[in-house]
């Protein structure tokens, strides 16, 4: 069974318990080092937490020109038909993809 949405990474006390930092998780470098086969941390901390049953988090957004209010989820993991996902895009940028 999937645990729910339980580790927000923006909440620093969850980060730091889960062994991460706010810097590993802006790492620009992250797919360089994915590509040549380097240990990636934030790659394993979603191992780790696939490996508890978690079904996704929330992080914080690293994207150019994002806030410390921006944020994602990600998910990895969807079963059953009893859940849901709605997207909000009130700023109409999925339009311009």
């Amino acid at each position: 069974m999937l645990k729910a949405l339980d580790l927000d990474t923006r909440i620093e006390d969850k980060l730091a318990r889960s062994g991460m930092t706010t810097a590993m998780l802006a790492d620009p470098a992250w797919r360089m080092k994915m590509l040549d086969g380097q240990s990636v941390p934030t790659q394993d901390l979603a191992r780790t937490l696939i490996a508890d049953g978690f079904a996704g988090l929330l992080i914080r957004s690293f994207a150019k020109g994002a806030t410390a209010l921006c944020f994602n989820i990600v998910l990895w993991a969807w079963t059953g038909n009893s859940g849901s996902l709605q997207v909000v895009d009130d700023e109409d940028r999925l339009s311009r993809m």
